[in-house]
């Protein structure tokens, strides 16, 4: 997912830039921006309740430097708290903040 949050982060900024240019030399918007931006939150996943109840946990998932190793298989038998859970699901609303997730 790093590669994909680098690479949207990267479009959405490139977009802002773009219509920053446009509007201040007269040609007004492109839209890109807001495009861009539809485009990121489309990849943002919807809140879900956690169907093992309690506080949520992780699988671990080994990382590789060739992309043709993915997906990596999670590991069941090691699996952690989140122990920043219980504080951000109480911050700002009933399901924590809107954040996308490789920036919180």
């Amino acid at each position: 997912h790093l590669t994909t949050s680098e690479a949207m982060s990267y479009i959405v900024w490139i977009a802002a830039m773009n219509d920053y240019i446009a509007t201040n030399n007269g040609y007004g918007t492109t839209g890109d921006l807001t495009k861009s931006w539809a485009t990121l939150e489309m990849m943002i996943p919807t809140v879900q309740d956690y169907f093992w109840g309690g506080e949520p946990s992780a699988q671990y998932a080994d990382e590789f430097e060739v992309p043709e190793k993915y997906p990596a298989p999670g590991d069941a038998n090691n699996t952690a708290t989140d122990p920043l859970y219980s504080q951000w699901k109480n911050y700002g609303t009933s399901e924590g903040l809107y954040l996308i997730h490789w920036l919180a």
